[in-house]
């Protein structure tokens, strides 16, 4: 065997599949930009489930759901063989059947879910994961549960940073603004962000979904509707204090709330995370300096001690130098051909 046949960035070929729209997509975009810059162009291609989609939707007279999806699964099986891929990663949310899994998987193809949602809401994991080799995922729990009794390898493998990673970020002191939400409205982030703006603390809050809102946190909106990612990091860059919250209490479920990729973006622009408490969020990052709490009472509490007591400056600094080495895009993709041989 010459070198270039041992080495798996020669040898292996990836396809990627990216799913059509959502967060997913997004995550999927950037997945795809790091895989990019680590295998040769020869070794590597997308296939975008969008542009399928779209295509045979305007072909067919009268598209059914079912029709199309299966005539994109037949298109992606064709690729693969076509491309003589020897690896298939699926970003979740993909229309990827499992009958199409399974028939890859018989041709010696590694097959590869990258699951980045919570299995609480997508619930399509149950059905497919017995036909993967690697089930990756954002949480725990049931997840890992299932894959030890099918057999299929499980890897717990967090988001990353979405926010371009600036060289350079404003200091504590330099910061105008006090704390910082970019986010979607949930009941239970409304119950939290109206207590921070009761007890006069300096928020600002931003996000697709506050158009609609009516309410005491009206004087904090910096941004209603689409929030762009130079707006987001705007707004952190110049704010002490990132705020991440789940979208729903997480009582006694605490131990599945996942980390949403906000909390990397958080620690990349230079500000405190404080984070409501979560056994996955420790897990993750256990190496960096951060503030918890529990509920709306605890959050002001936690907020009014850090904006008064401040924070060392080396701290933030070896927050955003961790993210960036340990949390980036690129890293994730290169442990991800790493356990895929």
């Amino acid at each position: 065997m010459n070198s270039a046949e041992a080495d798996p960035k020669v040898s292996n070929k990836w396809m990627m599949v990216l799913p059509p729209d959502g967060a997913a997509r997004q995550v999927g975009e950037k997945a795809w930009e790091s895989l990019c810059g680590l295998l040769p162009a020869m070794n590597r291609k997308l296939f975008d489930t969008k542009a399928y989609l779209d295509a045979f939707d305007r072909l067919l007279k009268n598209p059914a759901d079912d029709m199309v999806v299966d005539l994109a699964n037949q298109a992606l099986v064709v690729q693969c063989l076509d491309f003589a891929a020897t690896h298939v990663l699926v970003i979740a949310l993909s229309p990827v059947t499992r009958f199409t899994v399974d028939l890859l998987g018989r041709q010696g193809i590694a097959t590869l879910h990258w699951f980045i949602e919570d299995f609480r809401e997508a619930k399509y994991w149950k059905d497919v994961l017995p036909a993967y080799g690697h089930f990756l995922a954002i949480q725990r729990g049931p997840i890992e549960a299932a894959c030890a009794e099918a057999g299929v390898r499980f890897g717990y493998l967090p988001t990353a940073a979405i926010l371009r990673p600036r060289s350079a970020v404003k200091s504590w002191r330099e910061r105008s603004e006090g704390i910082a939400f970019i986010g979607f409205p949930s009941a239970y982030r409304v119950e939290v962000l109206e207590a921070l703006a009761r007890e006069g603390l300096p928020l600002k809050v931003a996000g697709l979904g506050w158009e609609k809102y009516r309410g005491p946190l009206e004087p904090h909106m910096t941004g209603r509707g689409w929030f762009g990612p130079e707006e987001a990091f705007k707004l952190l860059e110049n704010s002490r204090i990132g705020l991440h919250l789940p979208s729903e209490d997480p009582g006694p479920d605490r131990g599945n709330c996942h980390v949403s990729p906000r909390v990397f973006d958080i620690l990349a622009a230079g500000c405190l995370l404080m984070s409501e408490e979560a056994p996955m969020i420790r897990e993750t990052l256990k190496d960096f300096t951060i503030r918890e709490f529990r509920g709306p009472a605890e959050a002001v509490r936690v907020a009014r001690t850090a904006l008064s007591e401040g924070i060392d400056e080396g701290a933030l600094a070896a927050n955003r130098t961790l993210v960036l080495r340990d949390h980036s895009f690129a890293r994730r993709m290169t442990d991800i051909l790493a356990l895929a041989g």
